[in-house]
């Protein structure tokens, strides 16, 4: 039903400054501007980017970063795609300022069972201080080489780039139980991992993911996110391919999803229509289901 992320939204404060970022210095192709909106191509996916006095930043006005739990939306994280890590470093050292990258030795190999599949790691700091994950798969176990070679084929198939897709989007709950039936059982997308511990020991740690085409969607929830409030925040908003959206929202309307307006042409930009539909379910940060024109 669903096959992939359509679109990831972001709020930011400084339109040209995130251009220059995601367009100049990481290398995405620029889709379409005009209005406050920059749309980028990112694999099989747009990252869209709205222009907004009053979007989250994860900065203190002294320039320092904020406590993470008091920095509000559901979406923690979410890293980008690439094939090779220490090539990517190469890159990003010529090309991005020296205080944007947040890994400034190189990638970090996070542990085995830190998550679902383990990574080699960069990290970039956006003009809010959003961070920004760069991952490249180095998993060595084999039950996870189904979905290895899964991800690096959707990968190689979006076309050459130093980016090739959202690798993983990390969502925090506060009820990981209900997640999994919302995202499982009515939106239909099969789960890859549930668990309750990681590595290192994390009180209260629970995580449940799911795949929509090459992403990850990483459920969690622990004693320290129980505070911080979910929601729309420097991510605002996400969405799901479908190949036949009429059918799509009358199966989720069936399952008892609470379904918006049936599904319309939306055109954010010129030349980037989209037919869609809004749902909610995830403590209110808003998702679609799309199908391409």
């Amino acid at each position: 039903m669903l096959t992939g992320i359509a679109h990831l939204e972001m709020r930011v404060r400084d339109l040209a400054a995130c251009r220059s970022l995601y367009g100049e210095q990481l290398g995405l192709e620029e889709l379409a501007y005009g209005d406050g909106l920059s749309m980028f191509a990112i694999g099989d996916s747009v990252l869209e980017l709205h222009e907004d006095a009053d979007a989250v930043t994860s900065l203190l006005p002294s320039g320092e970063r904020k406590d993470p739990r008091d920095v509000p939306g559901s979406v923690g994280h979410f890293a980008f795609y690439t094939a090779d890590n220490h090539e990517a470093f190469r890159v990003l050292k010529e090309s991005l300022v020296s205080t944007q990258l947040v890994t400034p030795d190189g990638p970090s190999v996070q542990p085995m069972d830190h998550a679902y599949m383990q990574r080699s790691l960069l990290q970039v700091d956006d003009p809010d201080g959003y961070v920004l994950q760069i991952a490249d798969l180095i998993d060595p176990r084999e039950h996870l080489k189904g979905r290895l070679d899964e991800k690096r084929a959707r990968a190689s198939g979006s076309g050459p780039g130093l980016l090739q897709g959202f690798d993983h989007v990390q969502i925090v709950c506060s009820d990981v139980g209900a997640k999994r039936d919302f995202f499982g059982r009515k939106l239909g997308l099969e789960e890859l991992s549930h668990r309750t511990e990681t590595v290192p020991a994390v009180e209260g740690f629970e995580e449940s993911v799911f795949a929509a085409g090459m992403t990850d969607l990483e459920l969690t929830q622990s004693e320290s996110t129980r505070r911080r409030q979910g929601g729309p925040g420097a991510v605002s908003a996400l969405g799901f391919w479908t190949d036949d959206i009429a059918r799509t929202y009358d199966e989720l309307a069936q399952k008892g999803v609470a379904v918006g307006d049936p599904p319309s042409v939306r055109t954010p930009l010129p030349g980037m229509s989209r037919q869609a539909f809004a749902l909610k379910g995830l403590e209110d940060l808003p998702l679609e289901i799309a199908q391409r024109i």
